[in-house]
């Protein structure tokens, strides 16, 4: 959750589908997995990159979409990005670019047990702080009344 636009929801999807990350040798393999590499036709010497193959889930993708949406609003890093690529290639382009860097992120992050380096701590102490309120809304709302249920 240190990345920017990836709330519980989205990292306990991406975990749930994809589970153990060490199961791809590299980012691009599980980047071909998610769906979110291009195709590629090639005849000899003539190489084209096509759409996106979308293999895999598409709710992983769909997720991963929707959090480079969030993560460009709110990340100067992958903003600066994100309007470089939507500038030569638009926006729809742009977005995918966002959300493979985000899995590639993610995959690194986990393999080698570290932290995002773009991030701040009061990024950090934010998330958590919401993460908190939405596990308490939660527990209240599973609360057994004392006696027994209410009827």
């Amino acid at each position: 959750m240190g990345i920017p636009g990836v709330n519980y929801y989205t990292a306990l999807l991406l975990t749930s589908e994809i589970g153990d990350f060490s199961r791809f040798s590299s980012a691009n393999k599980l980047v071909s997995w998610l769906g979110l590499a291009p195709r590629v036709h090639q005849s000899a010497n003539t190489i084209y990159n096509g759409r996106i193959t979308k293999e895999g889930s598409p709710r992983v993708r769909w997720a991963l979409v929707q959090a480079a949406r969030s993560a460009v609003q709110w990340d100067d890093h992958y903003r600066t990005k994100y309007q470089r690529i939507k500038e030569r290639r638009g926006d729809g382009k742009a977005i995918v670019a966002i959300a493979r860097e985000i899995a590639v992120a993610m995959y690194h992050m986990i393999n080698r047990k570290e932290g995002y380096r773009f991030s701040t701590d009061a990024f950090k102490t934010k998330k958590l702080k919401k993460l908190e309120r939405e596990s308490n809304k939660w527990a209240k709302m599973m609360e057994v009344p004392v006696g027994g249920m209410k009827a």
